[in-house]
């Protein structure tokens, strides 16, 4: 009996893994670039300030660690001219079997688990020192991307944060990504809202204290 319920896991496993898991979500491949287009809106005091800027993703090179896992490092470039771009920082990602972890400013984020599938959870923040943070999967339904509809089957949308504005405050971050080239479109916004001593801030209760809000698109991509 043992030996049939080894077998029969073994035989489920198996099935799993031979199942379409959406690694082609996330292309890896040295020499790659994804070039977006940003507005970002950050407030400080009540006061806002917009910036639009490019930003270039270039897979620049890999590092294999003693596990034998590869690590690819990302090279971002921003600039207001989408052809006279500076290096800004570098991160990195990793994937693995069953996730694909990016180091973002030396903070390691669990961006997507595999299989992709609408409704699937997990932490987050399992790798780093902050607190739980349930990221989850959702259907996107009909996606427009550069004037054309991409079908429901080729786009998944990764949802980090989903508190809806409040009394108090706003969080909701979301992520696009499509198969065969990777994230397209990110959205976020992380407002406070003034709630007390609003007059003698010289605001109104309400109102915007700070935060930011930030949509970046993806406009081209290609391996240089």
């Amino acid at each position: 009996m043992v030996l049939a319920v080894l077998g029969m896991s073994c035989s489920e496993e198996m099935s799993d893994i031979s199942l379409d898991q959406g690694y082609d979500f996330l292309p890896l491949e040295i020499g790659q670039f994804r070039l977006y287009e940003v507005e970002e809106i950050v407030y400080a005091v009540f006061e806002p300030d917009t910036s639009n800027y490019y930003l270039k993703e270039v897979l620049a090179d890999s590092l294999v660690s003693g596990d034998g896992s590869v690590r690819y490092l990302i090279n971002r470039y921003t600039g207001v001219d989408s052809t006279n771009l500076s290096l800004d920082s570098v991160w990195s990602v990793r994937r693995s079997t069953y996730s694909a972890v990016f180091t973002e400013n030396n903070r390691d984020f669990v961006k997507l688990t595999f299989p992709v599938k609408a409704g699937k959870t997990w932490d987050g923040n399992a790798f780093n020192s902050l607190e739980t943070q349930n990221y989850y999967y959702k259907s996107e339904g009909p996606f427009h991307w550069k004037e054309e509809v991409i079908d429901t089957e080729n786009t998944i949308r990764l949802v980090l944060q989903d508190v809806e504005q409040n009394l108090v405050n706003q969080d909701e971050r979301s992520e696009v990504y499509l198969r065969n080239v990777g994230l397209v479109v990110k959205d976020y916004t992380q407002l406070s809202f003034c709630t007390v001593n609003c007059e003698e801030k010289g605001s109104e209760v309400g109102e915007i204290e700070k935060g930011r809000i930030l949509r970046q698109e993806l406009i081209r991509y290609g391996k240089e």
